[in-house]
């Protein structure tokens, strides 16, 4: 319990807690860190791109890879598709054939049974 009659002094005997350390800006830090600040008509002067870049051959390629993988998706789903084709071609006269069976089973009793 507090004490009503203590002084201020007494009552904050417990240590106070230490102030954040302050964050430095840019004019504190040491001079080779600091990138130079380029005024707003710098921003504007486009910079000259160069076509000797290596990222312009990384570009072309993952350009070649992509049209690579893209002529392959293509000729995969083809495939699919021309797979599908012969299976329901297959389908189709298995289909055709068991309706002649059954036509000419259905033909033969009805001229037995007359």
């Amino acid at each position: 319990m507090k004490n009503k009659n203590a002084t201020r002094s007494q009552v904050r005997s417990e240590p106070r807690a230490q102030a954040p350390t302050p964050i430095r800006t840019r004019t504190q830090l040491p001079a080779e860190t600091q990138t130079p600040v380029k005024t707003p008509v710098e921003t504007l002067i486009p910079t000259p791109i160069s076509t000797e870049l290596p990222a312009l051959s990384q570009i072309q390629k993952g350009r070649a890879n992509m049209e690579k993988a893209y002529n392959d998706f293509v000729t995969f789903g083809q495939d699919n598709i021309d797979a599908f084709v012969r299976a329901n071609a297959a389908f189709t006269r298995g289909f055709e054939q068991i309706s002649k069976n059954f036509v000419a089973l259905a033909t033969k009793s009805v001229e037995d049974a007359v």
